[in-house]
This record gives C-alpha cells, structure tokens and sequence, in this order.
C-alpha cells in the first residue's frame, strides 16, 4: 500500500462557438502590459534540488533518498473494522537530464519499499523507470519520444482497487508515446500518439484462495491532434481533438470471458476542446479548456457518457511567498467491476505553498470528486454505485542545510457512498527525511 505522501511524489491531470467565445472573452478582459512572471514558491523549490544536482559530461544528476514513518488508523480502507498500523516507506530515486543546447533525454528510475510494523502483509515493493527525449530537427521542428514501465501495488484507498484481497493487488503499467511538433509563426501543430498497457497479478483472499485478474487487463490506444495560436506573448488559444480506444483482454468469444455478466467493457472515446491559456498577470495565469466527451460502448446495455468535458489549471503567486494552485477537470476512469465500463470523475484539487522562512515551507491541499458509474442495463450489483471523495492535508517541509530535508504531513481522506463496501474514513500521520547525495 503507498502512502498518500508517496501518491503525492508521483502525481500531472479532461457549442464549439459558445466555448470559444467565452475562451476570447476571459482573454479580451486581461491587461495587455504584463511584467515578468515571479518564481513560484515550488519553483524556487525546484530550482534548490536543480542546484544540489551533478554535473556529470553533459548531464545533471540527482540522486536521492527519502525515508518515511507513518500512521495511518484505517489502512484497509473500511467502513467498519477498522485497523491502524504505523509502517515505514523507504524511496530512493535518481533523476538524470542532459544540458544540451539542442535535443534533450531524460530518465527517471525510483524504487519504493513499505514495511507494515503489524499487518505484514500490506508490505509491496514498487519501482519503475522511465526514458523520454526530444529531437530537434530544426529550431521549428522536433519530434519527442518517451517509454514509461512500471510495477505497482493499488492503493487500498483507491475506488478502482479490489477490495477483498487479503494484500494489495499487484499489476504492471506500459506506456510508450511519441509526438511530432511544427511552428509556423504563431501558429503551432502537434500530433501525438499513445500505448498504455495494464496487466494484474491474481487477487489473494484471506482463505488462500487465488482470484484471477485478468478481466481487468487492457490495452488504450490513443491519438491527439492539436493547434496552438499565440495571439501575443502573454495569450495563446488551443483547439485539440482526442480520439481513443479502450479494449479489454477479454472479450465475448475469448476464453476466460465472463459468461454469467457477459459484459463487453470496450470502449471508444472522442474528446474535442478550445480553450486559451493566458497569463493575466505576472501573478496570475491559467488555462482553461472547454469541450466535448462522447465514450461509446460496443456492448449495447452500457451506457455511453456524452456531454461537457472542462480543464482548468490556474496559478496564483498571492505574493511572492505564497502560491495557490487549482484544477479541475472531468474523465472517465477504468474501474475493477466486471459490469461497469467506466467511473465519470468530476474533480476539484486546490493546492498552497507558503514560504515562511527561507528553509521552512507549509503546504495544505484539499480535493473532493463525484464519480458516478456507467452500469450495465438489466445489472444489478452492490458494488456499483455513485461516491463522493474528500481529501485534505497540510504539512511542512523543512531544509537543512543543501541536500538534507525534514518532512511532516496529516492528511484525512473520506469516500461517501450508499454501499458501505465503497465508504471510508481515514487520516495518516507521516514524517520523513529526504537526502540528496
């Protein structure tokens, strides 16, 4: 089971003329004579660990450790029964970037490791790497590349997780991804394409039976067209289009299928978006998309899910100590029920930074989610139904001296639902120290 300080080290996330217009308008409204951005809270962050890093020939490397001791009073995640463990979480990871003038590869590598002090059996080791580069055709021109692999445990928190098992159920992640980007002037063509496979490890139960996973295995093909118009400096419009498919290992025919649901999970997905991206001021800047999201079922007694997809990701630098950052966004989430296609999530996030000494910076954040169900017709089942997520936290990070940092964070985390198998409470207690070499 990873943490949720852990979750945090990981985590980037959905009328055409009616939106556009809406988009020129909250452009139209901002002033025209900016001056230059000032440097986010987290940016000086990121800048502190980029000045601890190694030159190594034409690469900068990071390498580091963090090491975490936490509590937390609900780790299965129940609405009942419920159990508290203290655990440690060891986490060395090492960040290599080049510093070419042209072209760029990167690569991250990152191992994970938690030991529960009681219910040993929530211990998983998790670890992944990940290579991506650009080429640099010409200055106008560049093509970029990338390859993520990973072995994770599902986070018994998580809604798509299978809850039953008697430890968290392992599964595999494949990504693999490439985009071509031309500018002509202001104007900016990118197309992109994507492979993301998942595959699960058997589902343990507390009698020793094994529960096979492999209904859950699927493949996502996807691909992005989109076009990027600078009006000026400070404001650019987007219009982008998202087609993808969704296709499950097994299908009706396939052996292993299920015959008593019967349900073909499958799906294709269309996205179309406008939106703008402005710097309001050297304070504020933001980007806000607008658009359609069709996800059509195969299977004819699946709902499909039509109507408005919206992203917003706005940044407020309220001084210069102080940064407030906010998102929402909507999309449709795989789940782990054999009858259910999908989880629409409307999420809301809002994160704050404050720098209250040069070396002791306070954060809180806060999310809440609707996810509602696309059930099967004709279906009934007690594990399918609509929820409502909260999560809020706080915490500190202190530096001492270049590479050394002491951590401290709460946070509570509640899903409401009408099934008591989806509902929870639970609040972890984490503190931590990180090293870079």
């Amino acid at each position: 089971m990873t943490t949720a300080k852990t979750d945090a080290r990981r985590r980037a996330a959905k009328s055409c003329a009616a939106m556009l217009a809406s988009a020129a308008s909250f452009a139209a409204s901002c002033a025209a004579a900016q001056t230059a951005p000032v440097q986010s809270v987290t940016g000086r962050e990121r800048t502190r660990l980029e000045d601890n890093s190694h030159q190594v020939g034409a690469f900068r490397v990071t390498p580091q450790i963090a090491v975490d001791a936490s509590y937390d009073d609900n780790i299965y995640a129940t609405d009942s029964d419920k159990r508290g463990d203290v655990y440690l979480t060891i986490h060395p990871q090492l960040d290599v970037k080049s510093t070419w003038s042209r072209n760029a590869l990167n690569f991250t590598g990152y191992f994970d490791r938690d030991v529960h002090a009681k219910y040993t059996g929530e211990d998983v080791s998790e670890y992944g790497a990940s290579l991506d580069g650009r080429y640099d055709i010409s200055r106008q021109t560049r093509i970029y590349l990338g390859v993520d692999a990973a072995r994770s445990a599902e986070r018994r928190g998580s809604l798509s997780s299978f809850t039953q098992s008697a430890e968290p159920v392992r599964y595999n992640s494949f990504i693999a991804n490439g985009a071509f980007e031309q500018d002509m002037g202001s104007l900016r063509l990118r197309g992109e394409g994507r492979f993301r496979r998942v595959t699960y490890e058997d589902a343990l139960l507390a009698n020793g039976t094994k529960i096979d996973q492999a209904f859950r295995a699927f493949d996502i093909y996807s691909g992005t067209a989109q076009a990027s118009y600078d009006l000026n400096t400070l404001t650019s419009f987007v219009l982008r289009g998202t087609l993808e498919q969704r296709r499950y290992d097994l299908r009706p025919g396939d052996v292993g299928f299920d015959p008593l649901t019967a349900v073909d999970r499958s799906g294709d997905s269309t996205l179309v978006e406008v939106g703008v991206t402005r710097e309001i001021t050297n304070l504020l800047s933001g980007t806000v998309r607008l658009g359609y999201l069709s996800f059509r079922y195969p299977d004819p007694r699946l709902n499909d899910v039509n109507g408005v997809s919206y992203y917003a990701n706005i940044n407020w630098n309220i001084t210069p100590l102080t940064t407030l950052r906010a998102i929402a966004q909507r999309r449709v989430d795989e789940t782990t029920s054999p009858i259910t296609a999908g989880n629409l999530r409307d999420e809301i996030s809002v994160s704050a930074d404050h720098e209250l000494l040069r070396a002791l910076i306070l954060h809180a954040d806060g999310r809440y989610a609707w996810i509602n169900p696309s059930v099967a017709d004709g279906v009934t089942s007690l594990i399918d139904n609509s929820s409502r997520e909260t999560e809020l936290g706080f915490g500190a990070r202190y530096y001492i001296g270049r590479k050394l940092r002491l951590d401290a964070d709460y946070t509570h985390q509640k899903r409401a639902s009408d099934n008591p198998l989806l509902s929870y409470v639970s609040n972890i207690v984490t503190v931590g120290v990180s090293f870079m070499f």
